[in-house]
């Protein structure tokens, strides 16, 4: 008996939006990149990988979404992906494959434009240059 899987695809104003409900694994990873591709393919329309209903993703799947975050952001387009409960969140945190794409854990904050919100690599990097540029305090 196989896991439980769905993939869907739909627009919710203005925004093409992929769901994942099950794992995201070596068996189902080919379904969402398809997915994924076909999104990208739609316009310059901002992508939502809505990851709310996963509950397993293996590197299979981890690297669907680092492919997919890369294309996106070749094509100059926004992917936002909304961050899975857990367990499926502990492989987001172990790997950190979060910290180069926007990631939100709601999937209502979404609507909130693209500048007005900071991706985790942005703020990984802003902090990298004031570590970079930190002077110890002296002693006297």
């Amino acid at each position: 008996m196989g896991t439980r899987f769905e993939a869907t695809e739909k627009v919710v104003t203005g925004v093409r939006v992929v769901e994942i409900n099950g794992e995201l694994d070596i068996a189902t990873s080919p379904r969402v990149r398809e997915l994924l591709s076909v999104a990208a393919s739609d316009g310059d329309r901002p992508i939502v990988l809505d990851l709310t209903q996963c509950s397993f993703i293996d590197s299979t799947g981890l690297s669907v979404l680092l492919a997919a975050s890369e294309r996106a952001r070749e094509q100059g387009r926004r992917l936002v992906v909304v961050r899975p409960p857990l367990p499926a969140l502990r492989v987001f945190t172990l790997t950190r494959v979060d910290a180069g794409m926007e990631c939100v854990d709601d999937p209502g904050d979404v609507t909130a434009s693209h500048s007005d919100r900071e991706t985790t690599y942005a703020r990984v990097v802003k902090l990298r240059r004031r570590l970079r540029d930190w002077k110890p305090a002296q002693r006297s």
